[in-house]
């Protein structure tokens, strides 16, 4: 909609509730004022209904999604940029720095190590709809632990070490990543024809919403997602192809994105 319309909008949603009237001639003036409204600004039901969408289910940054401490784990973040594009979210990283645990600096005096007054941490937060952020963060724990488990049966229990681990694990997710795209197109196709073009412009531009709200309200900068350069190209082979064995179905609970069942409805 364009600048402005949100307070016509506002008129036609208050006309539409007396339109439900049980006076009769209430309801009918309130619906000819309803019609006239929209004639006069080329505003359609579904434009109503979007402004209803973005009243209750609003964009928003929804805080704290995964904090990481001083070590940062390169799979679980690549894994939930993924399921953010996927899930029409906004992920990003935050850098903040806390004071260490009592712990942990009478066990570093112990062993003679160097004690810093200070550590520098790194957390993940969602920006998106609360509908969107649910599912998003529903397939992530879900993931995370499907991932870990396909590889500790795979070439996990050999001890290979921590490099070898992040190369396997994100040559799964890079492989979770084309199947959710090729599902997102056979969904659009499957839905061309049974749903308006208008509905399915929509469903494309959910993700372009949060992303112009971040260029809105937030000031920090984004990278571009890529592919990551492997140090170990085997073990990064060996997680592509284990990555076809997750039964994206479960990662869903059984379900299509809340945009998604929108448009089937």
């Amino acid at each position: 909609m364009r600048e402005g319309d949100n307070k016509v909008v506002a008129k036609i949603e208050k006309l539409l509730r007396l339109g439900e009237s049980t006076n009769i001639h209430e309801a009918a003036a309130a619906m000819a004022r309803v019609q006239e409204m929209m004639d006069r600004h080329n505003i359609s039901m579904a434009d109503v209904a979007d402004h209803a969408e973005e009243r209750d289910d609003p964009i928003d940054d929804h805080g704290e999604l995964m904090d990481f401490g001083q070590r940062l784990s390169k799979w679980k973040v690549r894994l939930a940029l993924t399921l953010g594009i996927h899930n029409h979210c906004k992920i990003y990283l935050e850098h903040y720095t806390r004071r260490p645990s009592k712990e942990k600096v009478e066990r570093k005096i112990s062993k003679g190590k160097r004690v810093r007054l200070s550590e520098k941490c790194t957390r993940l937060n969602v920006i998106g709809r609360k509908s969107d952020v649910q599912v998003f963060r529903y397939m992530q724990m879900f993931l995370e632990k499907e991932l870990t488990r396909l590889y500790k049966e795979d070439i996990g229990w050999m001890g290979m070490g921590a490099q070898v681990k992040n190369n396997w694990l994100m040559g799964a997710v890079d492989t979770v990543d084309d199947r959710l795209r090729e599902a997102r197109l056979a969904l659009k196709r499957a839905l061309t024809g049974q749903v308006s073009e208008r509905a399915l412009v929509k469903f494309e531009n959910r993700g372009q919403e949060t992303n112009d709200w971040v260029a809105k309200n937030k000031s920090f900068h984004s990278t571009k997602q890529g592919r990551m350069r492997t140090r170990d190209q085997d073990a990064y082979d060996l997680g592509r192809i284990a990555g076809e064995q997750v039964n994206l179905s479960d990662s869903r609970a059984g379900s299509l994105t809340p945009g998604a069942k929108r448009l089937k409805g």
